[in-house]
């Protein structure tokens, strides 16, 4: 078997004194930790002498390239050769969060004995923004696709746990008799799920569980953090079970409805600091978009009644472009006049001109309109058949920002 190298003193004394990378050696089958530099004592935050033959790799090492890592441990201690890089490997600190690290690891001689080395550099940071745009992105495209509140609640819930990998994500309300947060729609891990149905949250701030995420997010109206469970007071009521089933951090981000809170999302993160002020403009980004879709639903509910109540209506509704030409009109429209509706589409409501009013009065219409005015008159126009009807009819400019974009006809045939 090729013996492996000797650790190169120069570069080990370069690799010792980085800031950037974490390095550690280990020794024996149970892969002991031998030595450290600083950096890695930063990363995981133990001391140098909490760590040096007192700590095992399997103590730290977690997620899904841990069961690997482990087998190449033995690989190594054996004298085994062979590079190998860990893309993305978790690493428990000694606060018990996690952090997410790329590990490039070799088979040395130190003291005199086959060794592991590693050379570990920390991308939680990078993994959590990359996470956070992520949502983002998936949330626009939910905005985009949904037109119903209680699928876009669920789906929000759906992405942040199956795309972005939070272990929970809740959505829920506040029943404002009892003060207590009522979950609507759950979704993360099943072990997770089970444990918030006996998770008690209120927003009354007079009691211990008042004074977590949500109770502050709703008192507030302003996004709630807790960065690091393990050292907040406020999370007291939770702490312990939250920090077995390994949750570290959560936010509680409120949403809101023509400017009024209707849920709060809460995120559960495995991860210390990942609701980081630093993070904070993306989560609000989040939240404007996901009440923005909320209000784009309201109104375009809103809108649909209105038009099943216009074309249900027995008064004349048509409405124009801002040249004048007809867009849509109601049956009541077909009704009076004798056209098809279908043939009114795309026509001037000069179609209907009986040669009863002059040109000063049709003048005096386009300029009154024209000039955002609502024009009020009693029309007398001609069916199809030649036919006259009359209507008493006012027609309003539509403004959208400073601009007439349509014209609407609302008469009653008298």
């Amino acid at each position: 078997m090729k013996r492996p190298n000797t650790l190169n003193q120069s570069l080990f004394k370069a690799l010792k004194d980085s800031s950037i990378f974490g390095v550690y050696i280990y020794q024996r089958d149970e892969g002991k930790i031998v030595f450290v530099n600083k950096a890695f004592c930063d990363i995981v935050g133990y001391s140098c002498s909490e760590l040096i033959n007192k700590i095992t790799l399997p103590q730290i090492l977690e997620g899904k390239q841990k069961e690997e890592a482990l087998k190449n441990i033995k690989r190594r201690i054996a004298g085994e050769i062979f590079p190998y890089e860990y893309k993305e490997i978790y690493y428990k600190t000694k606060g018990g969060a996690f952090k997410t690290v790329l590990d490039l690891s070799y088979t040395v001689v130190f003291d005199n004995k086959p060794s592991g080395f590693s050379m570990i550099f920390d991308i939680t940071e990078q993994k959590i923004y990359e996470t956070l745009y992520r949502s983002l992105s998936d949330i626009n495209q939910l905005i985009i696709a949904s037109d119903d509140e209680d699928e876009l609640l669920k789906k929000v819930c759906d992405i942040m746990y199956k795309k972005m990998g939070f272990p929970l994500a809740v959505i829920g309300s506040v029943d404002e008799s009892t003060k207590l947060f009522s979950a609507k729609y759950l979704s993360g891990n099943e072990r997770y799920m089970e444990y918030f149905k006996d998770v008690e949250v209120s927003v009354d701030e007079s009691i211990p569980i008042g004074k977590g995420t949500v109770g502050r997010a709703y008192r507030t109206k302003e996004i709630a953090v807790s960065e690091n469970i393990k050292n907040d007071p406020n999370m007291d009521a939770w702490k312990t079970q939250h920090i077995k089933y390994g949750i570290y951090s959560l936010c509680s981000i409120p949403v809101y409805k023509h400017k009024e809170i209707v849920h709060i999302l809460i995120l559960y993160s495995d991860i210390a600091g990942m609701f980081s002020k630093e993070h904070i403009s993306l989560i609000k980004e989040m939240q404007m978009d996901i009440s923005f879709a909320l209000d784009k639903i309201e109104k375009n509910k809103e809108l649909t009644m209105f038009n099943e109540a216009l074309s249900a209506s027995m008064n004349w509704v048509a409405a124009t472009d801002k040249d004048g030409n007809i867009i849509k009109a109601n049956k009541a429209v077909a009704d009076i006049s004798g056209y098809e509706l279908s043939e009114l589409i795309g026509e001037n409501p000069r179609i209907f001109k009986s040669g009863y009013h002059s040109d000063e009065f049709y003048k005096n219409l386009w300029d009154t309109i024209s000039s955002g005015k609502p024009f009020r008159t009693t029309f007398t126009n001609k069916r199809k058949d030649g036919s006259l009807f009359y209507l008493d009819a006012v027609i309003v400019p539509v403004v959208v920002k400073g601009k007439i974009e349509r014209y609407v006809d609302i008469s009653r045939d008298v």
